[in-house]
């Protein structure tokens, strides 16, 4: 999935931190994301959904050039 990660950090570093909004949103992911990856990590069937639910985001921004 490298790809699909380098498009995420991507589009982290040239939008979303580049207004407040977005670099408040950052910070909460970082907050929050250390627990809740703590649980995906054991656990397939999550996995396989995060994977998923990610897939339309990462292609959308694929399409717009992230």
């Amino acid at each position: 999935m490298e790809s699909e990660v380098t498009t995420l950090r991507n589009f982290r570093d040239n939008v979303l931190l580049e207004s407040s909004t977005g670099q408040d949103f950052v910070e909460f992911y970082y907050k929050v994301s250390p627990p809740v990856a703590n649980v995906i990590r054991d656990n397939n069937l999550l996995k396989a959904i995060v994977r998923v639910g990610l897939e339309p985001i990462v292609y959308v921004l694929d399409k717009s050039g992230f």
